[in-house]
């Protein structure tokens, strides 16, 4: 609440951070000092921004690639607050202002990927910066820290989450690169990796993201770091699946899953392809074999990254369910019930009587709209028939339908000769009818009043219809 007495107690802490080369926490330090400035000035982003990138002018080369990584976040978080105002902006061809807030979508994109780029350069010394050097920093996730061992890894995937963003579609070239399914993004690691796509939008962010992805994976290779490596090329083939153009394409991610899952059968980031691949056979109605390749999962890595989606996935293959259909108006002629249902060999039906007062105790009542406690009226009734159907669930865990006939029922209710009166002067304001196209043809067991609507009530008049 008070921003001034804040940064006045934080520049001393910026400062020890500073002499004592604790890189994270004086990172840390001058951004809160820059936010709670900006506070000040009005809390726009603009202003965040414009006092980092004169910081970063200034500060220590050690301090620069972090910082430079918050900048890159940071505009792009003024493009989130503002991205009703890109969207509908012109192009600013040959524009070389440095008032950001004047720039198009594709200007601001590239320019947050040059500062990626520029990060990301320096691969060598980065790679040796363990990512340890940022617990003062980072909040701590649940990703291992062998997944992201050094800062050049770590602010390779703050690179790669912008440069996949879907949202670069919206700055996307006339003549911009594509990756065909029959190109070697499907391909193995090896192959992946010795890639060299040709193409003169030097400038798309897919491009840039393959060329991360085979960065990160060649460096996985090169350090025989398993678990990375799976975990990278898991993502590289997710990726390719959303943005790859061509015939075939799930069948071609089906069989990368399958290759990855094959060459490392006991890593327990496996588990994540695994857990893919399972997903894909339930689509494509596999339902047995995915039963199996998720209970292989959670009996193999029950603990792993891949666990949770394997049982999602067993779940909705052995949940029961149950729907079913019916016509509005139910008549001798037309009496069925369509039942959808899944893993049940049985379902139980009550058939209730309501009576008029019953249908019209309610202002504005809508027969197809029944409230939880006007439902739980009707299950304390006695039911005027009850009974169950056996059903077959089959052997595949899939949806089965049945029709039940209630064709014996509806006689018996018409012997009855249930009389309903339905009051239109409850209805008036809300414009309420009934067509009596929705009635069945049984002139023998229905009739139909009606009362014409005059100015002068007692001058209505009433006269049987039908």
């Amino acid at each position: 609440g008070l921003p001034e007495t804040a940064i006045k107690a934080i520049e001393p802490i910026y400062q020890k951070a500073l002499k004592e080369k604790e890189i994270a926490q004086a990172c840390r330090a001058l951004a809160e000092k820059i936010v709670l400035e900006g506070e000040i000035q009005g809390n726009k982003p603009e202003e965040k921004i414009q006092r980092l990138e004169e910081e970063i002018n200034k500060t220590t080369p050690e301090m620069k690639p972090v910082l430079r990584i918050i900048l890159a976040k940071w505009y792009y978080h003024y493009f989130s607050r503002n991205r009703y105002r890109f969207i509908d902006r012109d192009t600013t061809v040959n524009l070389d202002s440095k008032d950001f807030t004047t720039w198009d979508l594709p200007k601001l994109f590239n320019h947050i990927g040059s500062i990626y780029e520029n990060v990301l350069k320096d691969e060598e010394t980065l790679s040796q910066v363990p990512i340890s050097k940022l617990d003062n920093f980072l909040e701590e996730g649940n990703v291992p820290t062998s997944l992201r061992s050094n800062l050049f890894e770590f602010f390779a995937h703050e690179a790669l989450e912008f440069y996949m963003d879907d949202e670069q579609t919206t700055a996307k070239p006339k003549n911009a690169f594509e990756i065909e399914v029959d190109s070697p993004a499907f391909a193995s690691v090896e192959e992946f990796v010795k890639w060299e796509p040709q193409t003169i939008d030097k400038d798309s962010c897919n491009l840039k993201a393959l060329k991360l992805f085979q960065r990160l994976l060649s460096i996985n290779i090169a350090t025989n770091n398993e678990s990375a490596l799976i975990d990278n090329d898991y993502k590289r083939l997710l990726w390719v699946k959303g943005i790859a153009v061509g015939e075939n394409k799930q069948e071609a991610y089906e069989k990368a899953l399958q290759s990855l899952i094959a060459n490392h059968p006991d890593n327990e980031f496996t588990s994540l392809p695994m857990s893919g691949l399972a997903r894909i056979q339930v689509q494509k109605g596999n339902n047995i074999e995915a039963l199996a390749t998720a209970q292989k999962v959670v009996e193999k890595w029950p603990n792993s990254f891949g666990a949770p989606e394997a049982r999602n996935v067993i779940s909705d293959i052995t949940t029961p369910s149950l729907s079913f259909n019916t016509e509005k108006v139910l008549s001798s002629s037309n009496s069925e019930i369509k039942i959808s249902f899944k893993n049940l060999d049985k379902a139980y039906f009550r058939l209730i009587k309501r009576s008029e007062t019953d249908f019209l105790s309610t202002e504005y009542y809508d027969p197809d709209s029944i409230t939880r406690k006007q439902f739980e009226k009707l299950l304390t009734l006695e039911p005027f028939k009850s009974w169950e159907e056996s059903l077959d669930p089959g052997k595949e865990y899939k949806l089965q339908n049945k029709v039940v006939a209630l064709f014996q029922f509806i006689e018996e209710l018409n012997k009855l000769k249930q009389k309903s009166v339905i009051n239109v002067n409850n209805y008036n304001n809300n414009g309420w009818y009934f067509p009596l196209s929705n009635l069945p043809d049984d002139p023998d067991n229905i009739t139909v009043f009606y009362r014409d609507r005059v100015e002068d009530e007692d001058a209505s008049i009433g006269s049987t219809l039908l």
